[in-house]
């Protein structure tokens, strides 16, 4: 049976590591993981803070509060650099702000809770869950003992969504997957509350359908902000995927030439209509108008019209 032992990243940081002889290599620096199954796993051990390779994770033959030992004498030639599908926890994770799937929130990293399996034998350490409460903020204080009565706030890893980026292309496909979950508005309330950078990077994993869900549902100024922040060929993209009487309020209120620009990136009948809307004037019941509603004949029965409202529906703005 496997055996589990929980340890907190914060008080893994700056303790020892020996080697199996006792002498002292250095210290915890950093821990590079990486993410091929469910969790993200540790993979090596930054041990200095002028050199840029690790000591594998394999090495290891404890690991705890007190410090790493080694399983056997250290080389520093067996040390290895960072690899491309790994990265480091304190940069990635600690202090960062992530996106609470759970509560569709934004929240921030205090700690990082961590799973040694199988501490008497072949160890694995990985990443189950981040504290985002004020215990674990304390913990790195060095105070928890001071706020034992604080209820732990930790958030499973399945409902946490990093901002910063990662090399594997498996970690995009599963935040999508997560994302796609939510509804429109959560997004959007999401978007609210990022910088540019944060929104930019989230809304390349979100893709041009999703994010233009999810700016119908902020308000205009917001729209402007973000398409005008962002570069033209996502931009294009993104307004493809929206109404296109919500695309040309947006349109209208950026710079011609911008407007001009962002209309010949887009597919010849999707910047038709957003032209054809252009036209009227504001407060005309013309720039009310949507191209995207369902026409039925007068001729189809009542079956035939479901039928056809349920194959037309996902291209209709709204129907009533």
């Amino acid at each position: 049976m496997n055996k589990v032992k929980l340890l907190y990243f914060s008080r893994l940081l700056g303790k020892p590591i020996y080697d199996s002889t006792g002498r002292k290599i250095g210290r915890i620096k950093d821990m590079a993981v990486r993410w091929e199954g469910s969790y993200p796993e540790v993979t090596g051990i930054k041990y200095a803070s002028q050199i840029h390779t690790l000591i594998p994770f394999e090495q290891v033959a404890s690991c705890g509060e007190t410090g790493v030992v080694l399983a056997g004498e250290f080389d520093p030639q067996q040390a290895v650099p960072l690899q491309e599908s790994a990265i480091y926890i304190s940069k990635w994770l600690l202090d960062k702000q992530i996106i609470d799937l759970k509560g569709t929130r934004m929240v921030r990293v205090n700690d990082i809770m961590l799973s040694l399996i199988d501490p008497d034998g072949r160890q694995s350490l990985i990443l189950t869950a981040v504290d985002i409460g004020m215990r674990g903020l304390f913990r790195r204080l060095g105070l928890e003992f001071l706020f034992k009565n604080y209820k732990q706030n930790l958030l499973g890893w399945q409902y946490i969504k990093p901002l910063e980026s990662w090399n594997s292309a498996l970690q995009i496909s599963r935040d999508k997957q997560q994302l796609s979950e939510l509804h429109p508005a959560d997004i959007a309330e999401l978007l609210e509350e990022m910088s540019h950078k944060q929104r930019v990077d989230f809304m390349r994993t979100l893709g041009a359908q999703l994010t233009g869900d999810a700016l119908t549902e902020v308000d205009l100024e917001t729209q402007v902000e973000i398409i005008g922040q962002i570069d033209r060929d996502q931009a294009s993209d993104i307004l493809e995927d929206m109404p296109p009487d919500e695309v040309a309020d947006i349109l209208g209120e950026l710079s011609v030439e911008k407007s001009e620009e962002l209309l010949k990136l887009m597919e010849a009948d999707e910047a038709e209509d957003v032209r054809e809307l252009m036209q009227y004037e504001e407060g005309i019941a013309g720039a009310l108008m949507t191209t995207e509603f369902i026409a039925l004949s007068p001729d189809v029965s009542a079956e035939q019209a479901i039928v056809q409202l349920r194959e037309e529906a996902s291209e209709a703005e709204t129907i009533y």
